[in-house]
C-alpha cells in the first residue's frame, strides 16, 4: 500500500494557499508611487500626483500645484495638506483606468480613476513537488 508523501501533501497545501500568500504580498502604496490618479469630488476633477516619499501634488482646476504629503496604511489612504488630512478607503491595490468610488472619512463621495499603475509584487509560484518515492517492497 502506497503511503502518501509529506511533500505531496504539503504541494498540495502550497496551492491552496497561493492565491492568498500572493495577495498578501501587496504592499499599500507601490501602484500608485510615481502615477497620477485623476479624483472627481462633487464634480471637480483633480489630478493627484503620489511622488515617492510620500509626497504629492494636487493639481487644480486651474493648473495650480497644491503640494500635500500621502500615506497608506492601516487600510487607508491619506493626503495631507497643512491645514488639514482626509482618509479613504483602501483594501486593494488600485487599477490602470479603473474607477473606484471611494467615501473619506469626512464623508465625502469621490470617484478615483489612475492613469498608471506599477506592477504589484507576487510571491513566485511554488516549486514543483518531487518525484513520488513509490513503493517499497
Amino acid at each position: 500500500m502506497k503511503k502518501p508523501s509529506l511533500a505531496a501533501a504539503l504541494a498540495g497545501v502550497a496551492l491552496l494557499i497561493a492565491p492568498a500568500a500572493a495577495f498578501a504580498q501587496w504592499v499599500p502604496g507601490q501602484e500608485i508611487v510615481g502615477q497620477s490618479i485623476n479624483v472627481t469630488a462633487a464634480g471637480v476633477l483633480n489630478p493627484v500626483h503620489f511622488d515617492a516619499g510620500g509626497q504629492a501634488r494636487i493639481i487644480t482646476p486651474k493648473g495650480n500645484v497644491v503640494p500635500a504629503t500621502w500615506t497608506a496604511a492601516n487600510q487607508s489612504l491619506c493626503l495631507a495638506l497643512p491645514a488639514a488630512q482626509e482618509c479613504w478607503p483602501y483594501l486593494q491595490p488600485f487599477q490602470t483606468g479603473v474607477a473606484v468610488n471611494l467615501t473619506s472619512d469626512a464623508q465625502v463621495p469621490s470617484t478615483w480613476v489612475p492613469n498608471g499603475t506599477n506592477p504589484v509584487s507576487t510571491m513566485p509560484p511554488p516549486p514543483p513537488a518531487p518525484p513520488s518515492p513509490g513503493e517499497r517492497g
